[in-house]
Parts: structure tokens; sequence; C-alpha cells
């Protein structure tokens, strides 16, 4: 019995589409710089200077409203929970700077979870990330000095915005894919034969520009394609197990013996082994149509992934699309060369037969 061919998974930190067009640097940057700006102008009021904790929770909130300028109804909302938040961990002792970033990470991923994700989740994961980088950078400024309420709230502005896009990435399985080494190791002649071809197909269409989709669509397509030869291989160890000749002469032999002995209970074992190898073959009948089945599978996604890779080729841009830009005028004094010249050689011709 063959080996059966083994692939391992791998994972990857991928980032969701929706929050590729979502959470964007600008979104980021924006909430960073206004909320260090609208800290640093609080701050200058005696209020804020006397509890910095204030000027820190409105600033953030500000810095939330900014993102979406457009649902000012939403900017009252948000500072009071960054206000809340802050003056909350300033009287319990903790880092109003760190809370403050947790809280403003909640509510910021809460509003843009990917779809498909549950939003607490996403939400968990931008107000953890929102605080650590706050945090980070809060204590990076302090190691050099700025321990002044004014740089210590825009760092930890920076740091949040920051910290939300590795809050962003989420880890996911990658299913397998195959590699030479590996079909050479674990699958033998024939069955190689369309892995392998598959295998060319995909890198030939993985060195262009594909996107992420049409290439994931492309491997499940390869992944396929060596299930199906792997399915070939099993299907074909069950046929020769089977032989059907050797079966034939064994049901012919018993059926044989069944008419001429004179013992009964021996006439019915030797029947029903006969019937149960009758049995076998039109088992084996089945599987046959099983393995046609699918070869005939195999051969039609080997086929969608050569018309795969032909229609990309087709779909890229190429030299002969475009003509240069000044070849009518090329080919227009070309002919009027040409003309010139025929004109100057007859009249030539002419001039001699004069003479």
């Amino acid at each position: 019995m063959s080996e059966p061919l083994t692939l391992r998974a791998t994972g990857a930190l991928t980032l969701p589409d929706a929050a590729l067009t979502r959470l964007t640097a600008l979104e980021h940057g924006l909430f960073a710089v206004c909320a260090g700006a609208a800290g640093a102008g609080l701050l200058l009021l005696p209020v804020a200077q006397a509890r910095p904790a204030l000027a820190l929770g409105l600033a953030f909130g500000l810095g939330l409203g900014a993102v979406r300028p457009w649902a000012p109804l939403l900017v009252p909302a948000f500072m009071a929970l960054t206000l809340g938040a802050a003056l909350g961990a300033d009287r319990l002792g903790v880092s109003s700077l760190v809370a403050t970033a947790l809280v403003a990470g909640l509510v910021f991923g809460a509003r843009r979870a990917p779809e498909g994700e549950a939003p607490w989740l996403y939400a968990v994961n931008a107000g953890l990330a929102a605080a650590m980088g706050a945090g980070l950078l809060a204590w990076a400024a302090a190691r050099v000095g700025l321990t002044e309420a004014t740089p210590q709230l825009a760092a930890s502005a920076l740091g949040a915005g920051l910290g939300l896009w590795p809050g962003a990435f989420r880890f996911r399985e990658v299913a397998p894919l195959p590699t030479a080494a590996t079909l050479a190791a674990g699958l033998p002649e024939p069955y190689i034969q369309a892995p392998t071809r598959a295998l060319d197909l995909y890198n030939a269409v993985r060195g262009g520009k594909v996107d992420p989709e049409t290439l994931e669509g492309l491997a499940e397509v390869l992944r396929w394609i060596v299930r199906l030869a792997e399915t070939l291989r099993t299907l074909d160890d069950d046929l020769r197990a089977a032989d059907p000749v050797t079966l034939r002469e064994r049901a012919e032999a018993a059926l044989h013996e069944a008419e001429t002995s004179e013992d009964e209970f021996i006439r019915d074992r030797r029947l029903a082994t006969a019937k149960h190898l009758e049995q076998i073959l039109r088992h084996r009948e089945q599987v046959e149509l099983e393995r046609r089945r699918t070869e005939s599978l195999q051969e039609y996604a080997l086929a969608y992934l050569e018309e795969a890779r032909m229609g990309l080729v087709l779909a890229r841009a190429l030299p002969g699309e475009r003509s240069p830009d000044r070849l009518d005028e090329v080919l227009t004094r070309l002919r009027e060369h040409a003309k010139d010249g025929d004109n100057r050689r007859r009249t030539a011709r002419e001039i001699q037969k004069v003479l």
C-alpha cells in the first residue's frame, strides 16, 4: 500500500480586506494629530494644567470625532467615554494614558469591525493594541526626558494611532501548497504528472500581477488536483487488490464444485462463495467507474488552470497593443519619399530615351 501524501498547513498574519479599506493610515494619523493638538491646546488652560487627565480625556474624544467629522452628534459621546476613562483611572491611581487609549481603541475598533467578524472581538483587539502603543510611546518619551504633560499626551496619542495597525492583523491558517520536492517524494509515476503540470501553471500565474483572491482560488484548484491524484493512486491500489481474472476463476471453480459435490453443506457454501465473488466483481466495476470519473475531474481541473493562465496572459498589457505615436507620420513620409524616388527614376529613363 502506498504511503499517503502529507502536506503541512502553515499560518500567516493577514490584514482583512475590510481593514485595508477602512483602517487607513490617514484615519490613524488624523486621530493622532487631532488628539495631540487638542490636548496641547487644552493644557494651556489652568484647570487642565491642574488636572492633566481632564485634557487627556477631552483630547482623545475629539480625536475620535475628527475621524468622522460628518457625525458631530457622536463627538460628545466619544468625549464622555474617554473623559470618564481618564478621570476614573486618575482617581484609581492607574495610568490615565493607557486607560484612555484603551477606551479610544475599543470605540475605534467597534466602529471598524470587518464584515464577518464579531465587533466586540475586533474592539478588544484594537483597544489592547492602542493601549500598548500609547503606553510604549509615552514610556519612550519619558526615557528621553519628555515628562511634561504635553509631550506625554502627544506621544500617547501617536502611539494609540500607530497601535491600531497591529491590532488589525489576524492569524489564519493557510492551506498547504505542494512543492516539487513534496510531490516527488509522495507521488510516483504516473500520478505525479498532472500535479507537476498544475504546479508549473500555478507558479507561472503567481509570477505575474494577480490579486490575492484569484491566486488563492487557483491554489485551491492546485490542491484539488493533488487530492485527485492521491485518490487515483488509492483506487488503483484497490483495483489491483481485486484481480478480476482470479476472482472469476475462483467463482467458476466454486460453482463447478457445487455442481459436482454430493454434500449439501459443501454445495451451499460453494454457492455462497461464488455469490460473494460475483458481488466483488460488480463492486469492482463501480470502482473502475469511479476511477474514470476521478481521472476526468483531474483533466477538467488541469484544463481549468491552463485556461486561467492563458486568460491572464491575454488580460495583461502587451507591447503590441499600442503602436508608436508617430507611426502614421513616419509611414506617410516614407511613402512620399518612395513616390519621389520613383518619379525621379522615371524622369531619368525618359530623358535617356530622348537622348
